[in-house]
């Protein structure tokens, strides 16, 4: 009887757990609007939500008409607060590594991604210069050496090498992956270092308050738009807000390694970002007020300061090395890139979008160290959940202004903490009002119509589109490797993703004068080389106008090439 009764309780919790399966199945091809994902031997697939809520929906049924007076038990595992909380933040990690590859661009697509993947595989390959091609050393015409390098790189002082322009951190990683892994590898980093990111929110969570606070913080974070929108794509903000969410966590240990785990998480997240270095005084303070009496926190605060010195040290030494200057980036000088202008537009929208992205809902994160602890906490909070977010957005402020929602990138270090921050503060006032129904519902509420707007506005704007982006890219570059080895490619937003995989040099139209172009193109042509045109519809416009005068520009449309309407592509070889 006891083996027949033990059958019975295993049979029973295996068709709830199914039917709970089942619904998650359903909620999921619901809200995404349908998923395929390789699973080597085929591929899993789901675009009808219909089947499994209908499965769902009779084992329920079946289950509570029979079974209904075990739930609790059956549930079992989930019945403890910290384990449920836990295992919402594990699944919302999981589904972050599913959307990342499922959804992600696996290739160096456009300038940022072809830039962090080609140099990752020079960093592979110990070859992180390159010289510049010939033509580029020897062409008489205004920054001709600029104008052979790809978006992505730039020359350095001698102008006979090609150096890149973004940071080393994440490339570094990347290259890692590859060495191990390969080429695709690389393109694993982002969605990885994004589950870090929700399970670093979860932490937080629980630091600042509760478990549940962590939890719905986790869950915040995987329906924000900005973070799903850079989630599929090998680019620096994902990684750097892991980073810096994991230093904070770190430094709010108490225990004696903690103080350099977060040290070096903070060195990484420089390398990886080197503008926010002035960040890096939050896990110093953060290690200063959870210092216990009995250990010098001027030592615990050292271990700290030691990898971020050392870090910031070795980017002035490449600064200097790569471009000239140890306060010089491959962006420009700082006063290329910064200006007190740009405050007030810069605020104004920031704000306008973090709102229509995040609700206005999103701002309760202000509050919470007002709802969320007491006394010496309170500052503690205080540094967390304000003065952070605020460096953060400090870095930007004065930054160049951008005029997409998806810029709000630029300040992803601050949504762990956001994210968290207001999930402490709806646990707060369920606790201030004893647990009741009331608020329990009016909580649930406002945390379900924010987490409905930010997955609507995520698929409208394009986040879950079955990286159509790479396609482009990828048909662009069969095109480029028919043609012949000494061709020169003609492009902008193309120019670094073609230079990788095809090893052909390109033209960077962009930085050439307008009066000069067409000697430098018969100049080409002089030096054996044949010149196509590459890039998209918007990219012949804004070519087309900006040569409108030459004769590059009156050919363009006799020299075009049917590509199937993806991406442009033209002759612009002179005749003889």
């Amino acid at each position: 009887m006891r083996q027949s009764g033990g059958r019975l309780a295993l049979l029973r919790r295996l068709l709830l757990w199914i039917g709970v399966v089942s619904l998650t199945w359903a909620l999921v091809t619901a809200l995404s609007g349908g998923f395929r994902i390789p699973i080597g031997v085929g591929r899993l697939q789901s675009h009808d939500a219909a089947r499994p809520l209908l499965i769902a929906v009779v084992l329920f049924a079946f289950y509570a008409a029979h079974f209904g007076k075990y739930w609790r038990s059956d549930l079992g595992i989930v019945t403890s607060k910290a384990v449920s909380a836990a295992a919402i933040a594990f699944a919302c990690a999981v589904l972050t590594i599913f959307i990342g590859i499922h959804w992600g661009v696996f290739i160096g697509a456009g300038p940022d991604a072809s830039g962090y993947v080609s140099q990752a595989d020079r960093w592979r390959r110990g070859q992180l210069t390159a010289p510049v091609p010939d033509w580029g050393q020897q062409g008489p015409w205004t920054n001709a050496a600029v104008s052979a390098t790809p978006v992505g790189y730039t020359v350095d002082p001698s102008s006979t090498k090609m150096v890149p322009v973004y940071a080393i951190g994440l490339p570094l990683v990347m290259a890692a992956f590859e060495l191990v892994a390969g080429r695709k590898a690389v393109f694993l980093v982002v969605p990885l270092l994004g589950a870090v990111a929700i399970w670093a929110t979860y932490r937080i969570g629980g630091l600042l308050l509760d478990v549940w606070a962590g939890a719905i913080g986790a869950v915040l974070l995987l329906v924000s738009p900005t973070f799903l929108w850079m989630l599929v794509q090998p680019m620096s903000d994902v990684p750097v807000m892991a980073c810096w969410a994991t230093s904070l966590i770190a430094a709010m240990q108490m225990s004696p390694t903690a103080p350099a785990f977060a040290g070096a998480a903070a060195a990484l997240a420089l390398l990886i970002r080197p503008n926010t270095l002035p960040v890096a005084i939050v896990p110093v303070l953060l290690v200063l007020s959870a210092s216990p009496r009995t250990t010098p926190r001027i030592r615990r605060a050292a271990l700290v300061i030691g990898p971020v010195v050392a870090a910031a040290v070795l980017i002035a030494a490449l600064n200097a090395l790569l471009y000239g200057s140890p306060l010089k980036s491959g962006y420009g000088s700082l006063s290329d890139l910064y200006s007190i202008e740009y405050v007030v537009p810069n605020t104004k929208q920031y704000a306008s979008w973090f709102s229509s992205t995040q609700t206005p809902l999103a701002f309760l994160w202000l509050a919470a160290p007002l709802l969320a602890a007491g006394g010496s906490e309170r500052l503690r909070l205080l540094i967390i959940t304000v003065i952070y977010p605020l460096l953060v957005y400090a870095m930007y402020a004065a930054y160049l202004p951008w005029h997409e929602w998806w810029y709000l990138r630029f300040l992803l270090p601050a949504f762990p903490v956001v994210c968290a921050a207001v999930g402490a503060v709806m646990v707060a006032v369920i606790k201030r009002f004893h647990r009741s129904g009331f608020a329990l519902a009016a909580i649930f509420v406002v945390f379900a119509s924010v987490v409905v707007h930010e997955w609507r506005f995520g698929r409208e704007a394009g986040v879950f589109r079955y990286a159509t982006d790479d396609q482009r890219f990828v048909m662009a570059l069969e095109f480029a490797n028919a043609l012949p080895r000494d061709a020169v490619l003609v492009s902008v937003a193309y120019s670094g993703t073609l230079n990788f995989y095809s090893g052909r040099d390109v033209l960077r139209w962009e930085v050439v004068a307008p009066e000069q172009f067409d000697e430098v193109l018969t100049y080409l042509r002089r030096h054996g080389h044949t010149l196509y045109f590459i890039g998209d519809p918007s990219e012949e416009v804004a070519f087309k106008s900006y040569f409108a005068t030459t004769d590059a520009a009156a050919r363009f449309d006799a020299g075009r090439i049917v590509t199937g309407g993806v991406f442009v592509a033209a002759d612009l070889t002179p005749r003889e």
